[in-house]
């Protein structure tokens, strides 16, 4: 069995995203058009089982996830291996047409909310199935490298097993920066067993870890996203408006 320290599984789908938030420290991949083969997921589903890896959590993430067009698919096959004793799927929720169906049998579905641009789809989910939507507030950092160098071991709830393409790292800053990455075909188990995660040198400047975030960040953070919020408010209120006017319209119709 794997460490207890890597139980969680992130799989990045694709790297193709629907928005184009100018802090995403994904923003340099988000307009390519790559996304994992169908050969990657299998060989991905093989090897953990021949392993005999079994995860706490498997989160399938992007790009946006729902983008790839066998999510489905890949998640049923996660539950039918029983690679996981929990599936999750991070989305944005931005498109047409939304709907729970589009996230399989996933356990829980996270959505970001992006103001006006997502909240109605928000909705209309969490009436399809409340318990399985969770629903996250972007927080919006400045960078995911910082200057100033901080001690080992780091503080960070964001090691995991991340799987990119054919490849599995210890990390998402670690598969972001392309090192201390394995081939899924090798034995990627004794690999990881082999590095630290919390001490990689990385770890010294990066914004994961809680040793990097100073008390006067986040509340900025936070603030400058309350304002963002409070602009899409106000934008989204006209339509609002509208919308109500034609449902009082057909009540009135029907009586």
């Amino acid at each position: 069995m794997i460490d207890p320290i890597y139980h969680k599984a992130i799989v990045r789908v694709t790297r193709k995203c629907n928005l184009g938030c100018p802090d995403c420290k994904w923003r340099g991949e988000r307009g390519t058009k790559t996304e994992m083969s169908w050969e990657d997921w299998l060989n991905i589903v093989t090897e953990t089982r021949k392993r005999n890896v079994q995860f706490d959590v498997v989160l399938f993430t992007g790009g946006e996830p729902t983008l790839w067009p066998r999510l489905r698919v890949a998640i049923g096959m996660v539950k039918g291996a029983a690679m996981a004793r929990h599936i999750s799927v991070f989305t944005n929720a931005v498109k047409r047409n939304v709907d729970i169906t589009d996230y399989g049998d996933a356990d829980a579905i996270h959505i970001s909310e992006y103001g006006a641009i997502n909240r109605w789809n928000i909705l209309r989910l969490k009436r399809q199935n409340r318990r399985r939507v969770h629903v996250h507030y972007v927080v919006h950092v400045p960078t995911d490298v910082h200057e100033a160098e901080t001690p080992l071991p780091a503080v960070c709830a964001c090691v995991s097993m991340f799987f990119s393409d054919d490849k599995v790292y210890p990390c998402s800053v670690a598969a972001q920066y392309q090192f201390n990455g394995c081939h899924i075909k090798d034995d990627f188990v004794a690999h990881l067993r082999g590095i630290d995660p919390l001490r990689q040198d990385a770890c010294k400047t990066c914004f994961n870890n809680r040793r990097n975030r100073s008390d006067r960040e986040v509340p900025f953070v936070f603030e400058w996203y309350l304002w963002e919020s409070s602009i899409g408010h106000m934008i989204a209120l006209p339509w609002r408006l509208n919308w109500l006017r034609r449902v009082y319209k057909k009540v009135r119709r029907r009586k």
